[in-house]
């Protein structure tokens, strides 16, 4: 996260962000990946087994995580994106890169803080539905109290 927030002041600090995020975005993704089919699991099994109590109040929780999760992939896909057409910028003329990075990197900037916009309202919606059993942290780094 931090490199994808880092600020850049020219094109060859934005290009380098890019490059750095590249390979740590596909390891995040795999692990994003493999701790979505392990809730999914989990949230099934306990699902089958219809129990009552603290196991029962877990379901909200894991399928709020899933959902964040989905957004996680979701904003590192359009990071992909970005970094995709980023590496176009060294070949476009001088001329031309400020309306190609309006027309195509800047949407994809858009759709990566409507993500985060849209997870933080998975986690409010949490927060205000009262769902047990969530991570303080996520509320804390959300700014939720």
């Amino acid at each position: 996260m931090k490199l994808s927030r880092q600020d850049t002041q020219s094109l060859p600090e934005y290009l380098q962000r890019c490059a750095d995020l590249e390979p740590v975005l596909n390891d995040y993704m795999i692990s994003e990946q493999q701790m979505d089919a392990v809730l999914a699991r989990t949230q099934q099994a306990i699902a089958d087994l219809k129990p009552k109590g603290s196991f029962g109040n877990m379901l909200p929780m894991l399928s709020v995580m899933r959902k964040i999760m989905e957004k996680d992939l979701e904003g590192a896909n359009a990071y992909k994106q970005e970094i995709a057409f980023a590496k176009q910028l060294p070949n476009i003329p001088a001329a031309d890169r400020v309306r190609f990075y309006n027309e195509n990197i800047g949407p994809v900037v858009k759709q990566e803080h409507k993500v985060a916009q849209d997870e933080f309202e998975v986690l409010k919606e949490a927060k205000a539905r009262g769902v047990e059993d969530m991570p303080e942290n996520l509320y804390r780094d959300a700014g939720i109290k």
